[in-house]
């Protein structure tokens, strides 16, 4: 899919912006951190993404002040059709989208994940958290796997970047993300089949809102080390929060957990899921099998099996 973006209101002299299939392009106006400026005051600095892959077009809206519009609804992350209008500030775009030609379609058995059929596991996780009965949540690090930012495009997640800043458009594609999901939704689906045992995400169990959520992961992005300088913490990553939250002291385990239930991430071996949360002696961890059905108590924050 090749996409073209077509000015039909508002700065003109930027002419067309032009995407082939695994590009994407940052738009606002600053000329400095984005790929395609206009002379808007409406427009934030850096304002929303644009994205294709090979079959569908994204814009994502980088926390800009006014917001992003697609067809005239607010929108923070969206599939684009051809015909659609983007609108940011005073400027509007219009979506012209090209089939790229392809060779012939392989065979069902190699088309991807639909074609395949779930792993026992992805079932018996699906069901523990269906039995969840509080809110669940997705940390995702984007920077494992360049198909995780497309795939949250392509269902329209619910989700915002744990970065802010003048260069957030640079580093949107390889930045944390928190997403809301649907515990039976298909893009939890999706993303356990493509990345469960990949390092890509955890669940988060909260009864808060995304808001408190978001702020409060972003206050553990930077950390003190032992000498007391400033050091940046890449605790969304699984592997790197299944080894911190063990060693945390209670103290620690109550500040980082704060508003979170419970995380649940991959262990080392995909075939077990691993089931954090804070109590009074610190973090509790419980190591569940994936080869069985998940014990109800998986799904009770603080219960035990």
């Amino acid at each position: 899919m090749r996409a073209i973006f077509r000015v039909v209101q508002g700065d003109g002299s930027v002419g067309e912006i032009a995407l082939a299939p695994g590009e994407a392009a940052r738009v606002g106006s600053d000329v400095q951190w984005c790929d395609y400026a206009f002379e808007d005051p409406g427009m934030s600095a850096v304002h929303f993404l644009l994205y294709c892959d090979a079959s569908y077009v994204y814009v994502r809206d980088l926390n800009s002040r006014g917001g992003t519009r697609r067809n005239g609804e607010l929108v923070t992350t969206a599939r684009l059709d051809h015909g659609d209008r983007i609108t940011a500030g005073s400027t509007t775009l219009e979506v012209l989208l090209e089939k790229v030609e392809a060779g012939p379609a392989p065979p069902p058995e190699q088309t991807g994940r639909a074609a395949s059929a779930p792993a026992p596991r992805i079932e018996r996780l699906l069901s523990g958290l269906r039995k969840t009965p509080e809110p669940v949540f997705l940390l995702v690090d984007c920077a494992r796997d360049g198909r995780i930012l497309p795939l949250l495009g392509e269902y329209a997640a619910p989700a915002q970047t744990l970065f802010n800043g003048p260069n957030l458009g640079t580093m949107i594609p390889f930045s944390p993300h928190l997403v809301t999901v649907e515990k039976e939704g298909p893009l939890v689906r999706a993303l356990l089949e493509e990345g469960w045992g990949q390092a890509w995400f955890s669940f988060v169990v909260s009864r808060e809102p995304f808001g408190v959520l978001r702020e409060h992961f972003r206050q553990l992005l930077v950390v003190e080390d032992p000498e007391g300088r400033e050091v940046y913490f890449r605790y969304y990553d699984p592997r790197i929060l299944r080894c911190f939250l063990p060693a945390c002291s209670p103290a620690e385990a109550r500040q980082f957990f704060g508003p979170v239930l419970q995380f649940w991430t991959e262990d080392e071996n995909p075939e077990y899921l691993l089931q954090f949360a804070a109590g009074p002696k610190g973090v509790e961890m419980q190591r569940y099998s994936l080869a069985e059905p998940l014990d109800p108590a998986v799904t009770q924050p603080g219960a035990r099996p």
